[in-house]
């Protein structure tokens, strides 16, 4: 017999502009609390990130609650689907970043932009010798599998990683 899993986990960030944070937050606690979710929230002028947890219903609804918000409606939510709930409370923290990376300069998360690449795209500009591949994961899962060639920088936080940067200029000068 093949066990229903009552429960999911959400993992999500967004960068993108929140306006009047304590507000924000006040109304993003009760609007948490209504659906009986449990797990961590860091929101800032630069956005949000959060891992929830809660019955698959009340999951499913905040997402979609969420997505209905304008600068909200392209997160990309993480799903795992689990036995039981995995927090024993929630917490919504107003910080100064979503993702700590406790750097010196304020650098303005909002104007750096990427290029999104599907996985057919990713894989030929892997062919180009001019791109590297920095695997920030834990060493544990750098270990299971990485792509060719890519660069373990072996942090042990991912707040490690502007210093690696830094110590490490020309290995990544022009890429």
């Amino acid at each position: 017999m093949k066990k229903i899993e009552k429960y999911i986990i959400i993992l999500y960030y967004k960068y993108t502009k929140i306006k009047n944070l304590q507000c924000f937050k006040n109304k993003h606690l009760k609007f948490c609390q209504n659906l009986k979710l449990l797990g961590r929230i860091i929101i800032s002028n630069e956005g949000i990130n959060g891992t929830l947890s809660g019955k698959v219903d009340n999951i499913n609804k905040y997402i979609k609650i969420m997505q209905e918000n304008e600068i909200f409606k392209d997160i990309d939510f993480k799903i795992t689907k689990y036995k039981k709930n995995v927090f024993n409370k929630l917490s919504i923290k107003i910080k100064k970043e979503i993702v700590n990376l406790k750097l010196d300069k304020d650098i303005d998360m909002l104007k750096i932009k990427s290029n999104y690449l599907n996985p057919k795209e990713f894989h030929e500009n892997l062919k180009n010798n001019d791109n590297i591949i920095i695997d920030v994961r834990n060493h544990y899962e750098y270990q299971l599998g990485h792509f060719k060639n890519a660069i373990n920088p072996k942090i042990k936080n991912f707040r490690e990683l502007p210093l690696w940067v830094e110590n490490n200029k020309n290995l990544l000068k022009n890429k």
